[in-house]
């Protein structure tokens, strides 16, 4: 006597909807030059020309530049290493390292920036405590 062969009902293969590719986030690369870019600005404005004025005004943008340069920057570079770090966990999760390099490379130039400020800023205070 044969075997009673019976013949598996396919079924079609249970896909999960695909999920879209996902990319490294750019949002903190853009605000830390932006970030860069306004803390020269109020840099330059604040007179940096060697005359250092201890008008209240120039102290507080000289301070604003003081802010803004090291911490905010740093700050940027701290989001983008988060979430690039939780966006690897997903497969469909496309790194972009090279916005961490730039992010690198604007905190060393932030932190140049605040330098010189911090130079000017300890002048101006200094003529204002004698």
């Amino acid at each position: 006597m044969e075997p009673f062969l019976v013949e598996p009902i396919s079924q079609p293969p249970i896909q999960s909807p695909r999920q879209p590719d996902r990319n490294a986030s750019p949002v903190p690369l853009v605000f830390g030059v932006i970030l860069t870019l306004a803390s020269v600005y109020l840099l330059w404005s604040a007179g940096s020309d060697g005359y250092v004025d201890s008008d209240p005004h120039d102290i507080f943008l000289r301070v604003m530049v003081y802010v803004l340069t090291p911490f905010s920057v740093v700050f940027c570079m701290i989001i983008d290493i988060v979430l690039q770090g939780r966006g690897m966990s997903d497969p469909s999760f496309f790194a972009r390292p090279r916005y961490s390099v730039a992010l690198r490379v604007i905190v060393l130039l932030s932190f140049v920036i605040a330098v010189i400020d911090i130079n000017t800023l300890a002048k101006v205070l200094a003529d204002l405590w004698s």
